[in-house]
């Protein structure tokens, strides 16, 4: 067990700190199943969790304007789950008309 979360936080990052995370959230997984042994399946259930709580802080130090356009692009694939890829002049409309509804000036792509 401790060797797949060295080798899940080894994988992407090398990131020593991301495996102790990892090490942590798959403990907390296995005491809220009751299990007192932590196993590889809680070390990937970990993985999961870890990569969700490093998206939330990026985003929380992201700029109101990179959050808009995240938002913006978040709306376009939901819209259209049929497309991979957009335009960046559709990227833009849509992420201007996301900007003014937080009251953001928008950016421009030029």
């Amino acid at each position: 067990m401790i060797l797949t979360t060295a080798e899940l936080a080894a994988e992407e990052h090398g990131d020593a700190r991301r495996a102790v995370r990892l090490f942590r959230n798959a403990g907390e997984i296995a005491d809220e199943e009751g299990d007192e042994i932590v196993t590889a399946n809680h070390v990937f259930e970990a993985d999961e969790l870890v990569e969700v709580e490093l998206f939330i802080e990026m985003v929380k130090g992201t700029p109101l304007s990179g959050k808009s356009l995240l938002f913006a692009l978040t709306r376009l694939d939901r819209n259209n789950p049929e497309k991979e890829w957009f335009r960046t002049s559709e990227i833009h409309e849509v992420y201007q008309t996301v900007a003014r509804d937080v009251e953001v000036e928008p950016k421009g792509y030029n």
